[in-house]
C-alpha cells in the first residue's frame, strides 16, 4: 500500500519565493517530489504575474476552482467580511484547506507567510459562522509557512546543507521579509 503524501496548500507568498526569490533549489520541483501541492484558483492567478508557465510547470501546482461551490463562496465572503485586511489569496487558501483538508482529516498544511493570517485563523476556526457551515468544530488547523517549509524539507534530507546555505543566502539578498533569527532556524534540525 503507497503512502498517500501530505498535501501543501499554497498561498502565493511561498509561490513567489519560490518563482522569484529562491534561485538556489527548484524549490516547487523538491516540493512536489514530497508532497501534494494544490493551491486555490485566486491565488494562481494572483501568482501568475505573467509568469504562468513558472506557476504551472509540470503540473507541480494543483489548481482549484472553487468558485461555483456555495460554501467556498459563503465561507470567503464571511471572512472578506470580517477581516477585510486579508486578501483574496489568503482567503481562499485558507477557505480550501479548510473545507477540502480540515474538514474531511486529510493530511494538509496550508502555507502562508501572511501574518495577519495565521495570527486570526484559531479565532476563524472556532466562530460560529465557520463551525455552521462545517458543520463541525474544526480542532487543529495545520499552518506554516516558507521558511517552515524549507525547514521541514532539510530535515527531511530533501535539502543538502549546501543547498540549504545557498537558499539562505538567497533570502537574505531578496525582498523577502526574514528575520536573522528565522534564516538561523533553518539551519537546525
Amino acid at each position: 500500500m503507497a503512502l498517500l503524501k501530505t498535501t501543501k496548500i499554497l498561498d502565493n507568498t511561498v509561490i513567489s519565493a519560490a518563482i522569484n526569490e529562491i534561485k538556489a533549489i527548484n524549490l516547487l520541483s523538491i516540493c512536489s517530489a514530497s508532497y501534494a501541492l494544490v493551491t486555490s484558483l485566486e491565488v494562481f492567478h494572483e501568482a501568475c504575474g505573467g509568469n504562468l508557465h513558472q506557476v504551472k510547470k509540470d503540473g507541480q501546482i494543483e489548481i482549484q476552482d472553487k468558485t461555483k461551490d456555495q460554501k467556498f463562496i459563503q465561507i470567503v465572503s464571511y471572512l472578506r467580511d470580517r477581516y477585510p485586511y486579508l486578501h483574496e489569496g489568503e482567503l481562499s487558501a485558507f477557505t480550501l484547506a479548510l473545507l477540502d483538508y480540515a474538514c474531511s482529516g486529510e493530511s494538509y498544511f496550508l502555507v502562508t507567510d501572511d501574518r495577519a493570517m495565521r495570527r486570526r485563523i484559531d479565532e476563524i476556526i472556532t466562530s460560529p459562522q465557520i463551525t455552521s457551515v462545517c458543520q463541525m468544530r474544526i480542532q487543529n488547523f495545520n499552518h506554516t509557512g516558507t521558511i517552515g517549509l524549507i525547514k521541514r524539507l532539510y530535515q527531511k534530507r530533501c535539502l543538502s546543507n549546501e543547498e540549504i546555505d545557498e537558499v539562505i543566502a538567497n533570502l537574505r539578498e531578496s525582498t523577502f521579509y526574514i528575520t536573522e533569527e528565522l534564516l538561523k532556524e533553518l539551519k537546525r534540525r
